[in-house]
């Protein structure tokens, strides 16, 4: 069983430019690393370093929003991505390359796609990298990615997932 889900609850954090105390999965959107869903934290200090990011971004201010998750995975569907592999990599491209949900998961644990990654999937993804040292053009860019220094992310994506997190509350930074 995940490190993360050993426990019979977890706090959970959402970084965003507004509170969100009623999560609505409609609301989410496409091509992000693990599909359309609703994305957590399990690390208070990466959901507040979101929020700000994005309200520098749009000029508003930021928000995290707080979720007890009670047994989150128990019954549920879900996948865990313990690094940034291989696997990782073509699991976020694809998710990148088409809309919606395209996966059978409830929850979808694995390292966040931060700015500074991001630079390196988009050049793999447009074909960039080729370097005769690796087998691989992915392990290629999986190296450049530092997969030891990336933080997690959450991914709920169904109604049954969310029913599993109770808000906590929110605060504005």
């Amino acid at each position: 069983m995940s490190s993360y889900f050993n426990r019979e609850w977890l706090m959970l954090y959402h970084g965003s430019t507004v509170n969100v105390q009623f999560i609505d999965l409609s609301k989410g959107k496409d091509y992000k690393d693990f599909g359309k869903g609703f994305y957590t934290t399990s690390s208070k200090i990466q959901a507040e370093k979101f929020a700000k990011l994005l309200a520098r971004r749009r000029k508003t201010k930021g928000y995290v929003s707080e979720y007890k998750a009670d047994k989150l995975i128990e019954g549920l569907s879900f996948k865990e991505f313990k690094t940034a592999d291989i696997e990782w990599l073509d699991f976020v491209v694809f998710n990148r390359t088409h809309a919606g949900k395209q996966h059978p998961y409830d929850i979808v644990i694995g390292p966040v796609a931060d700015d500074d990654t991001n630079i390196v999937i988009q050049a793999y993804m447009n074909g960039v990298y080729g370097n005769p040292d690796y087998p691989t053009v992915k392990s290629y860019a999986i190296s450049l990615l530092e997969p030891e220094n990336l933080k997690n992310q959450i991914y709920i994506g169904t109604d049954r997932a969310v029913s599993r997190l109770t808000y906590i509350g929110g605060y504005v930074l």
